[in-house]
């Protein structure tokens, strides 16, 4: 924009910010920031902020984001506490996490997500009976959980999934699917994350309750009913677990090394 000849507004910033936030852009992130009151005059607003939050949170900054967000101008809204939240959960800092958790509750005290990340950051550190208290202290207060939901569109139709769903017609060739797909990926590297399963069962059944998480099914379903080399799109309603991250990371490689190899 400024080779062209434009001057960013505040918008600009924050669509700049996001773009540090996801290519990892530390350095720049902080020059983009300081430039937008130095050099062009533009007040910082709260959005800002948290898209400074995020970065500076997801590449393990965690004390810098903390007091980012303790020595802002205006209070921090339930969106920075979560950008700080999601952080922490990445890095497994629970001391700080708890912290923002007692924001979040008092700003959005019904918001399920906000136990829900708390319950989270606990399984993933290896607490999981922390992660259960959690739970338990959700349903003491009648706060219900969002479920996810993956929805693709084949050929007009939307098709929607829930976690371990079994109510679409083609259930049982949409988990034969899958398990063919995971038998792929595993070879790849992929290794099942169980501590992204709260739940109090044995290790195989945490494996398969990760197998049916909604992305997988949805995904699975794309795939037996389009052709090679369709786009996959699947819009989910929730925030992807690190488990189904990383197995559609590496399904993804798989099939574009698969592609390539028929190429040539």
């Amino acid at each position: 924009m400024e080779m062209s000849g434009f001057v960013p507004d505040d918008v600009a910033f924050i669509g700049a910010l996001c773009a540090c936030t996801h290519a990892g852009l530390v350095d720049q992130g902080r020059e983009i920031l300081d430039s937008m009151t130095r050099q062009y005059g533009i007040k910082t607003k709260l959005e800002h902020y948290g898209c400074m939050v995020d970065l500076l949170a997801h590449n393990g900054l965690l004390d810098e984001a903390r007091d980012l967000v303790e020595s802002m101008p205006m209070e921090p809204d339930a969106l920075v506490w979560g950008a700080l939240m999601a952080g922490f959960k990445v890095h497994r800092n629970v001391e700080l996490a708890e912290h923002a958790v007692k924001h979040l509750i008092r700003l959005e005290p019904d918001s399920s997500g906000v136990y829900v990340l708390l319950a989270n950051v606990y399984a993933s550190s290896g607490r999981c009976d922390d992660a259960r208290k959690v739970r338990l202290l959700m349903k003491k207060k009648q706060v219900e959980k969002t479920p996810g939901c993956s929805l693709v569109e084949i050929g007009g139709r939307i098709h929607q999934f829930l976690v371990c769903d079994i109510a679409h017609p083609r259930i049982k060739d949409i988990l034969l699917e899958w398990d063919e797909i995971e038998s792929r990926i595993r070879l790849e590297g992929y290794v099942p994350d169980k501590k992204a399963v709260l739940l109090n069962i044995d290790e195989e059944e945490k494996e398969d309750a990760l197998a049916r998480h909604s992305e997988k099914l949805a995904i699975a379903f794309v795939l037996l009913s389009t052709e090679e080399g369709m786009p996959v799109r699947v819009v989910k309603n929730l925030s992807v677990c690190s488990d189904c991250h990383q197995g559609v990371v590496v399904l993804a490689m798989t099939l574009s090394r698969s592609t390539d190899d028929l190429n040539s």
